[in-house]
């Protein structure tokens, strides 16, 4: 991460040609054969690749499904996990995101494992563990990252599946601070990792600062339509939350990746509450209340408030 003092982690596109093998720590890796090229980041004759099968429903995932889809190919996405964006999203907002993604043509999967993904020579099918077999030219692997640790724990720093750190970004050893994608403080986001880089500079340069992580929101543009979330949609296990769901759909300051369906289009509301508190909120749609959703959630609005302001701003909420 340029700018971002400590530990860096493996997070970059890898194309694989010919290869059906796992590279390390994927955040993308692409599997084919001689239609890709060997050069980071680029397919050669993309027109003549027919099937792309996608394994993860994840931001990625989905915003290449859509960037391949418009390129005319057929694809499928792939999930181990029973939802699409099931580390953000509720139940509801999260089937309304898959309704949306097939309407566009892409075929999703959710709930499936993969046996084995095989070809002669290249990619040709992916087989799934329930027997099924999917047709493929190239295989994404778009599976989230993984922080690479190894140097943490050769230096005898404390870490687990992350570089445990404090809110100073301070390691186990007192003179040594970590930041990014590699600590367990991280939530994978551009700006949180720069926040934390300050931090970390700040601290040993002999200041005392501390990271403090306000909800900011993550975006997704994908299947003609955009998907905004902020703070928790109800993830945490072990607590109790309850949710208002509404539509919104006055024409004014609307932002929407395709304007020329903007009269078609109702953007999904959801917002989600813990001890009375707003904690989480989802936009699908159009992303023109991200300013008034990012402020509830990192004021924590009461139900009463949240639901008088989203409705000052068109908002209509139904019952369950």
């Amino acid at each position: 991460l340029p700018g971002v003092s400590g530990f860096l982690i493996q997070k970059e596109l890898e194309i694989i040609g010919g290869a059906l093998a796992e590279p390390k720590r994927p955040l993308v890796a692409i599997l084919g054969g001689s239609k890709v090229s060997s050069k980071i980041g680029v397919i050669n004759n993309l027109l003549e690749i027919a099937d792309t099968v996608i394994i993860g429903g994840g931001i990625t995932g989905l915003e290449l499904a859509w960037e391949l889809k418009k390129s005319g190919l057929a694809v499928t996405v792939l999930d181990v996990l029973e939802r699409l964006m099931d580390r953000f999203l509720d139940v509801r907002s999260a089937g309304l995101l898959r309704e949306a993604v097939e309407a566009s043509g892409i075929q999703v999967k959710t709930g499936v494992q993969i046996k084995s993904i095989e070809g002669e020579n290249r990619v040709e099918r992916v087989l799934l563990a329930n027997g099924e077999m999917l047709s493929a030219d190239i295989v994404v692997l778009s599976t989230g990252y993984r922080p690479n640790v190894a140097i943490a724990k050769a230096a005898g720093l404390a870490a687990d599946r992350a570089v445990t750190v404090s809110e100073r970004m301070e390691t186990s050893d007192p003179d040594v601070y970590a930041c990014g994608d590699c600590v367990d403080r991280s939530t994978a986001t551009w700006l949180q990792s720069m926040q934390q880089g300050a931090v970390a500079a700040a601290n040993a340069l002999g200041m005392e600062r501390s990271f403090s992580a306000e909800a900011e929101p993550v975006m997704v543009h994908t299947a003609d339509t955009s998907l905004l979330m902020v703070g928790d949609m109800g993830k945490q296990g072990g607590e109790t939350y309850s949710f208002l769901y509404g539509t919104e759909t006055s024409e004014k300051g609307r932002f929407y990746v395709n304007p020329r369906k903007k009269q078609h289009q109702t953007t999904h509301v959801a917002l989600c509450f813990k001890s009375e508190c707003l904690v989480g909120a989802t936009l699908l749609g159009s992303i023109a209340l991200m300013q008034t959703a990012q402020e509830a959630v990192n004021a924590q609005w009461d139900v009463e408030t949240a639901k008088n302001e989203f409705m000052k701003r068109g908002v209509k909420f139904f019952e369950e």
